[in-house]
């Protein structure tokens, strides 16, 4: 149920502009705007969901090419392809 409603969509307004976005984006970027605007109490939440956040992100896969007779090849054929 949580889940449910925070990702409600609702319409906010940025700048004067409407915009639609997640419950959660809006409880977001409204504490966003308090700390900005010097809310002490805002800015630590803020840490906190940062925090928060980062000890529950998903590992992503990182891939690194290695310069190699391989790697240069497969670009060249690469290349080749898309010049074609």
């Amino acid at each position: 149920m949580i889940d449910r409603l925070l990702l409600a969509p609702m319409q906010i307004t940025v700048n004067g502009e409407a915009s639609k976005v997640s419950t959660l984006e809006a409880i977001v970027f409204q504490i966003l705007q308090k700390a900005m605007s010097g809310s002490a109490r805002a800015f630590r939440i803020l840490l906190q969901y940062q925090e928060f956040a980062n000890e529950n992100l998903e590992k992503k896969l990182e891939l690194t090419f290695l310069d190699s007779d391989y790697t240069q090849a497969f670009a060249a054929q690469t290349r080749r392809t898309n010049d074609a």
